[in-house]
């Protein structure tokens, strides 16, 4: 459903408006070793949605943002879309959601610094 990729697409542009950085966890152990820690260790996960009830939690928490005052203040503001695209965006969504073959899948990225000890070999 090219809506709800869409709608994605632009939730994540808000959030890199507002200052997030989506994109930021996957530099994350280049940054540790460039600020100058002994060790660096990253790992990833994967969060998938798979049942009518997770995809359809995953729906409504996408459509409770684009639905929020602020995003929506921000979107017409920036001329990104505009009220008609926004509302049918959000019946995307909300059908994605109820799809019986909706799946969904996040990954997370983590990564963690020692800095050196004195007493290590």
């Amino acid at each position: 459903m090219p809506g709800t990729y869409e709608a994605r697409r632009l939730s994540l542009r808000v959030a890199e408006h507002n200052g997030a950085s989506p994109t930021y966890a996957r530099y994350q152990r280049q940054f540790l070793v460039e600020a100058g820690f002994a060790r660096t260790e990253a790992t990833a996960s994967c969060v998938g949605s798979g049942t009518p009830e997770q995809t359809q939690r995953s729906a409504r928490a996408l459509l409770t943002r684009l639905r929020s005052s602020s995003f929506q203040q921000t979107v017409f503001q920036q001329a990104w879309t505009d009220r008609e695209r926004l509302n049918s965006l959000c019946t995307e969504v909300q059908t994605w959601g109820e799809r019986p073959d909706a799946f969904e899948c996040l990954i997370w990225r983590a990564a963690v610094g020692w800095v050196a000890s004195e007493n290590a070999p």
